[in-house]
This record gives structure tokens, sequence and C-alpha cells, in this order.
């Protein structure tokens, strides 16, 4: 709860610097609908706002990218999977290294629920596979035994959609050894006896 707090009066305070000047306009040249949005989130967290409002943040330039990370750490103990998917088409937008730092630190923290530890994991497996789309669940079912009309058949997990028509954004670049470091954490995962199943599945959908 301490930590939620924090997150929050960061995001009051991003949200305070982006109100308008009466003698310079938005602060760092902010539109009103980025101003409006960081606001709103800042005000009603990202449990409450709606997908319109998020989808405005990629447009906001390093003022977004924060926004967008700050939402990841707050959305760390969410189990609600509506809500993380409705966070994460935002999220998902952004090929921004603060964005995936913030993924990479919920992704690797034990004390977050394993949806949000997945949905950032995921984020992190379509930087190094750009264009590809994994859905929640199929991401961390896993292979699956089933029965053919005449043997056993094993349906494969990681299924993928290609994600066409999104213009992925950047405040600050990915820094040139992202890959390695996403590479690294998904193998670690995959391997450990100790991490959910469902994250151990959704790693290994890396270039599965």
């Amino acid at each position: 709860m301490r930590y939620r707090m924090i997150c929050l009066l960061a995001l009051g305070a991003l949200a305070l610097a982006a109100k308008p000047s009466v003698a310079q306009g938005s602060s760092a040249g902010l539109s009103g609908n980025c101003t409006a949005a960081i606001h709103q989130v800042a005000q009603q967290g990202v449990s409450n706002v709606q997908s319109a409002v998020l989808s405005v943040l990629p447009y906001c330039g390093k003022a977004g990218a924060t926004v967008t990370a700050t939402s990841i750490t707050i959305s760390r103990h969410s189990s609600d999977t509506l809500m993380l998917t409705r966070l994460y088409r935002a999220v998902d937008r952004w090929r921004d290294a603060v964005v995936m730092k913030a993924a990479l630190d919920v992704t690797s923290d034990g004390g977050a629920t394993v949806p949000a530890r997945v949905y950032a994991l995921r984020h992190l497996i379509q930087l190094v596979n750009p264009g590809q789309y994994f859905g929640y669940g199929n991401l961390i079912v896993g292979d699956v035994d089933g029965q053919g009309a005449n043997s056993n058949t094993i349906t494969r997990g990681c299924h993928r959609m290609l994600a066409s028509g999104r213009a992925d954004v950047s405040a600050t670049p990915l820094v040139s050894d992202y890959e390695q470091r996403i590479r690294a954490l998904a193998t670690n995962l995959a391997g450990s006896s100790s991490a959910p199943i469902a994250l151990r599945n959704a790693a290994a959908c890396l270039d599965n």
C-alpha cells in the first residue's frame, strides 16, 4: 500500500507539472489531450481509466513513457486480467527504455502477481519479436496433450498473431543490449523450478 501511494504521488506530481502555464502554455510542449490523460491517470489510477485515455499516452513523449512505466509498476499486484489487457494495449505500443525497465522489474519481482508478471514478460517478448502479438491465455498454457482420431496429439502453446497497423513509439531509445537482457531473463525463468508454471510457460515462448 505504501509503495502504491508513492507511485500515485509520483503520477500526481507529473500531472501537476504537465498543467498548462499561463505564460508558457503546456509544460514540455504537451498537448491538451496528453495533459488531460496524464492528469486523469494520476487522479483515478490505471484500474479506473478507460482504454481511450490510456491510448493517448504513447503520443505524449517522455511524460507519456514515464506515466506508462509507473502504471506498470502500480499494476504489479493486480490479478485483474481485463484491466491488465486494457493497460498493456497502451504499454505494447512502446519500444522505450523507461517502459522496458519497468516491465523487467515487474517480470523479475517474485512478490508481484503471476498475471502482472506474465503481461510484463509478454511486452518484453514482443520487443524481441516485433510485429507479433501473444494472447495471455496462449502464453501461459504451455504444450497440451490431446487425443486425436488415431493417435495422441500435442497442441503447442505460444500461439501468436501478427500485429499490423501499429506504429511503435519511443521517447528514450532501447539500450543496445536490450535483446540480450530480455533473453537472459526469459531463459532464467523458463528453467527455474521455483517460478510459477504459467510464467515458465510464457518465458519458453521467446522464439519458440
